[in-house]
């Protein structure tokens, strides 16, 4: 799930290359796209494996303004949230946060949306 689904975004979020799991490298031009898995949870069936899993995966967007922020963070939303796609069997967005950071090398506050969406995979 988790290179597929990097894979869906690098080719329609318009970020390029600036997203990744976990950490981002440091210097990367905004906005970027940081990605964590929360859970993973099996769905079983009384004859055995489904080959589903639900995910829970945050989706953070960091820029230099909320503006850029927030614009990214629906673009993922009206490409993902409601859709199936791929071997995503769906995906609903749980929650949205919005927070700021700051950015201690550059004397500046960062925006931060932060969401959480619920994600059916085929293994």
């Amino acid at each position: 799930m988790q290179i597929a689904l990097l894979n869906f975004l690098v080719a329609n979020a318009g970020v390029d290359d600036r997203i990744a799991w976990g950490l981002i490298p440091q210097g990367t031009a905004f906005p970027y796209i940081v990605l964590n898995r929360v859970s993973g949870l099996p769905e079983y069936q009384h004859s055995g494996d489904t080959n589903y899993t639900e995910y829970r995966v945050q989706i953070d967007v960091y820029g230099k303004t909320y503006k850029d922020a927030h614009n990214l963070s629906v673009t993922i939303r009206n490409l993902i949230s409601g859709k199936k796609f791929a071997n995503f069997d769906g995906a609903f967005l749980l929650n949205v946060r919005d927070l700021h950071e700051d950015d201690q090398s550059a004397g500046k506050q960062i925006f931060r949306i932060s969401a959480d969406y619920q994600i059916n995979y085929k293994e």
